[in-house]
């Protein structure tokens, strides 16, 4: 059991009565308050109970306490004490003694707009547009949730040598200067523990090539993404296939430093309107048989989703505006994995140099967000992709050839033509077939307008600035 480093001098919380001991309960609670245990204010009306150890905040629970008290007691060999401790301790721990202890404010140990920490065991960072700066706990000059800290040591020994996390992003963006310049600023918002609410963005990767059907390609490396996150920061990740939409307590696993959410892998189906709350007006987190939480806009987690398809929205500008694409390069895949041609496992087998290059990469990457922003880059497949899932791989394929704008087309001998080519959509109905059209004209900027004329059925795509 680990020892309570706590003296006995000025922490007597009995009394001897008649040479019997009693607990004392105002002095239990000042003892508690001594040894940093405090009420945090979330907001007016409610608060959490917290322990503060040399600037470390640590969200504790009425048996962390309990705990507590039991290894002083034990580690000090107060055994009488501990027999009176424990037959009373439905009445010394309760809720409503312990919201006697000091109360203190909520600590926000958020990032600020220009910079951005990464809290190691030896020592923390601090990431500026204008460079990377190391620093001692003696020098932090603000309280941090221990769960911030990285359980491994940094140096900067390996300084501007490339790792293999680098050479995999490297990979992933063809080798490209923009694209890879592009996904080390998506990277870099995602480790910012700032939320701008002017430009807060789903950030979705997604395959450049996808298959056109319900076959999902996959192992593209989408996932080491994720991985890579949460080795610096609190990632909650969310099996994309089989999120409970309706569920109340779908993020119950959600906390007030969660730092990013990843929807790992999301279907076909999943449609980023879902999640437009939690990107602008902040985040109702429901618990079983706990109180719900509120996180604030400015205070929510990031939002990251992986998927082998385009993720569908409403449109428009209030979609564009939430979100920031980003395609990944369809390099690996179940025949080369990162595994094959590293020859070892991403994080698992890495030694001490390989860690620090992985953690001065990710530091750039804060820095190059920090001075530039998100950094959009040149769609490759996006359009083609998005169409695609919207429609079908034969439709797009159809289209291409044989539709010419601002012409008039009979719409029942048109979908002849296509069922004649592709026999395999013979059962497509009218309705479908014309959202298909539709489709097209909306991605394609055409102008799409029908009209009924002597029994025929007739369509249109003018172009727009026609």
């Amino acid at each position: 059991m680990e020892k309570v480093s706590v003296s006995l001098e000025d922490n007597i919380f009995w009394d001897l009565k008649k040479e019997k001991v009693a607990i004392n309960s105002s002095k239990l609670v000042d003892f508690l308050s001594a040894n940093g245990f405090a009420k945090a204010m979330t907001s007016k009306t409610d608060y959490l109970f917290v322990r503060i150890q040399d600037n470390l905040m640590t969200e504790v629970k009425e048996f962390n306490i309990s705990n507590f008290i039991q290894k002083f007691l034990k580690d000090n060999q107060l055994s009488e004490v501990y027999e009176v401790f424990v037959k009373g301790i439905s009445s010394y721990i309760t809720k409503s003694r312990l919201e006697l202890l000091k109360t203190i404010p909520y600590e926000n140990d958020r990032d600020n707009e220009n910079s951005t920490a990464f809290y190691f065991k030896n020592c923390f960072t601090k990431v500026y547009k204008s460079g990377i700066k190391k620093y001692t706990y003696e020098e932090l000059d603000k309280k941090v949730w221990e769960s911030r800290i990285i359980q491994r040591s940094f140096n900067f020994s390996t300084e501007g040598e490339i790792g293999d996390f680098e050479k995999f992003i490297h990979k992933i963006c063809k080798n490209g200067k923009d694209r890879i310049l592009s996904f080390k600023s998506i990277i870099g918002y995602l480790l910012h523990r700032h939320q701008n609410l002017s430009c807060a963005k789903a950030i979705i990767f997604m395959d450049e090539n996808i298959s056109g059907d319900s076959t999902a390609n996959g192992g593209t490396g989408k996932g080491i993404i994720g991985q890579a996150l949460s080795h610096c920061r609190e990632v909650e990740t969310m099996d994309g296939k089989n999120i409970k939409t309706k569920s109340w307590f779908k993020y119950q696993r959600v906390t007030r430093t969660t730092d990013i959410i990843f929807f790992d892998d999301v279907g076909q189906d999943f449609n980023l309107e879902e999640l437009y709350s939690i990107i602008t007006n902040g985040m109702q987190i429901e618990k079983k048989h706990k109180d719900e939480i509120f996180i604030p806009p400015h205070e929510t987690p990031k939002i990251l989703i992986a998927s082998n398809y385009t993720v569908r929205g409403t449109g428009g500008s209030t979609d564009i505006r939430r979100r920031f694409e980003f395609e990944v390069a369809n390099y690996y895949s179940d025949k080369l994995t990162p595994m094959d041609e590293f020859g070892r496992l991403f994080f698992e087998q890495w030694d001490e140099d390989e860690w620090n290059k992985f953690y001065y990469f990710m530091m750039e990457c804060s820095q190059v967000f920090l001075d530039k922003g998100l950094i959009p880059v040149k769609s490759i497949n996006l359009e083609k992709n998005k169409l695609i899932n919207e429609t079908s791989k034969e439709f797009y394929e159809f289209m291409k050839v044989n539709l010419v704008p601002n012409r008039m087309y009979n719409k029942r001998d048109f979908q002849a033509d296509f069922i004649k080519e592709y026999p395999a959509y013979q059962d497509i109905s009218a309705h479908a077939f014309s959202k298909f059209l539709s489709t097209w004209a909306e991605h394609n900027n055409l102008d799409f307008k029908t009209k009924s004329s002597g029994g025929n059925y007739l369509f249109i795509m003018n172009n727009k600035n026609d």
